[in-house]
């Protein structure tokens, strides 16, 4: 979580004391470390974070969204107040504009609007059509102050982009209703992900692994390819206590079902039939046993057409976030299809060379620049000795 936090500030706000002064910039960066709380956490909601201010800029509360149903930023940072606390001129610092419908939860702009708040300012605006733009109405028309710096413009944009980044995953479901993915990577200096005789641990640190392990955890979804299971063996499980009791899927591109017929793998081991798919072609789906789900996807169809394939079954068994980690044809697959929204990469100081080396992109390439994969609203982070690279990935128009 730290280290997150550590990639969008220089500097973290320190949990402030009843009655601190804060700066209206204070106050929206901590909204935005409280969000962090309830990273990978409250799927299919967004991950929000709320604090409010007296009258004279003092802190009197705050608060986070912690799981989906339960109650939200702004009604928990409400419901934190101290007994007999005056709202009269105060002001409520969130993420994420204030929701407008009613489900399992109320209406925050709803609740707001009944208090003597003078003044409400969202980093962001929702895209849920249920509440986009509505939540602010709502506030107005109660005689509130709204402000939106999304609206703004760029002169906010460290704290837009580190909102963004904290419920990035709803952000996507709702623009492009389809999963948000991210793609792991660890490499050597020179971009190398092991050797080709299969070595390939450890490149990076083991800092470097539990933040990675974390980031795992916090995606409803890991996948990576059958070639990675047989080589590594792996558990692919978060190993990161604040996930102990979240449910978390194994996704393994298989089109032959061929895993199907290895019940002493780690991953059967560790994780509940229900929660690993096994993606296979039709030749396969006889297959189906009591080790895994199984999911079907069309055979003679390019990699890239069959991940893409997957993630759309994915998405339709209500999967919002997955995590992609190998092998390097996995990979390369992602990138020939356009898939993928943030890229992780952990690079470890070591030199592998080409000769004997492995690279992630191995089996992708552009042909022209146009074609070529960059990076948006890059960030950049020491840990230990490796180097962390994150950004969003876009495809060059140029």
């Amino acid at each position: 979580m730290s280290e997150w936090l550590r990639l969008h500030f220089a500097e973290l706000v320190p949990f402030p004391a009843l009655g601190d002064r804060l700066t209206d910039e204070q106050a929206l960066q901590l909204a935005v470390q409280q969000a962090f709380e309830g990273y990978g956490f409250t799927a299919p909601n967004p991950a929000v974070g709320c604090v409010i201010l007296d009258s004279k800029n003092q802190f009197i509360s705050m608060g986070y969204h912690h799981r989906a149903g339960e109650g939200h930023a702004e009604a928990l940072a409400l419901a934190g107040l101290r007994e007999g606390q005056s709202l009269k001129g105060a002001r409520v610092f969130v993420t994420l504009e204030p929701c407008a419908h009613e489900g399992r939860t109320p209406s925050c702009a709803k609740a707001l609007a009944k208090t003597e708040v003078s003044e409400v300012l969202a980093v962001l605006r929702d895209p849920n059509p249920l509440v986009s733009g509505q939540g602010f109405e709502i506030l107005k028309a109660a005689g509130k102050k709204v402000r939106c710096l999304e609206a703004e413009g760029s002169a906010h944009e460290p704290l837009i982009e580190a909102a963004r980044a904290v419920c990035e995953f709803f952000l996507t479901n709702f623009a492009d209703k389809r999963p948000f993915v991210s793609l792991k990577v660890a490499t050597s200096l020179d971009g190398m992900m092991g050797l080709r005789n299969g070595q390939s641990q450890w490149l990076t640190s083991p800092a470097s692994r539990d933040f990675a392990r974390f980031l795992r955890g916090a995606h409803e979804a890991c996948l990576v390819g059958k070639q990675t299971v047989l080589k590594d063996n792996p558990r692919l499980d978060a190993r990161d206590t604040r996930f102990a009791k979240e449910s978390r899927h194994v996704v393994i591109l298989d089109s032959k079902g061929e895993l199907l017929t290895k019940p002493d793998l780690q991953l059967f081991k560790t994780h509940s039939a229900q929660n690993i798919w096994i993606a296979v072609g039709p030749e396969s789906v006889h297959k189906a046993s009591s080790l895994a789900q199984v999911l079907l996807v069309e055979e003679q169809i390019s990699p890239a057409e069959y991940l893409k394939k997957t993630l759309k079954a994915l998405w339709e068994r209500q999967i919002r976030s997955i995590w992609i980690e190998g092998g390097a044809q996995t990979l390369s697959s992602a990138l020939g299809a356009g898939i993928g929204d943030r890229l992780w990469l952990f690079q470890g100081p070591h030199l592998l060379g080409g000769r004997h080396g492995r690279s992630w992109t191995e089996s992708w390439g552009s042909e022209h620049m146009a074609e070529r994969r960059t990076l948006g609203a890059v960030r950049h982070l020491a840990l230990g000795p490796d180097h962390v690279t994150t950004g969003r990935m876009i495809i060059s128009k140029t």
